[in-house]
């Protein structure tokens, strides 16, 4: 499993800055993680993420919430999502490209 998560730089690079033990205090939830990720971007950084964002849904589709807070530890996530849903809702955000 640990190479469905080499293709997704993008998504390393947020699970490593955003996606700390930190994040509730520093950022208050995860969505306000991933908006403040999202506006550190540049607008062809944004479409990598976006497309990424599709790819990893479509990979992620099926995954337990134990099944991807085990992937993003290992991209280096210290956070752990309660459901895939509420990692779906943040891939969402993503692939609009805000």
């Amino acid at each position: 499993m640990t190479k469905q998560a080499e293709p997704f730089p993008m998504l390393r690079e947020f699970a490593r800055g955003y996606l700390h033990q930190d994040l509730l205090v520093e950022y208050g939830s995860v969505m306000e993680a991933a908006k403040a990720y999202v506006s550190d971007l540049r607008a062809a950084e944004r479409k990598e993420l976006a497309a990424e964002s599709r790819q990893m849904m479509t990979s992620a589709r099926n995954w337990k919430a134990a099944e991807l807070n085990q992937q993003l530890h290992r991209m280096g996530a210290a956070w752990n999502f309660v459901s895939y849903d509420e990692f779906e809702q943040v891939l969402r955000f993503f692939d609009r490209g805000h």
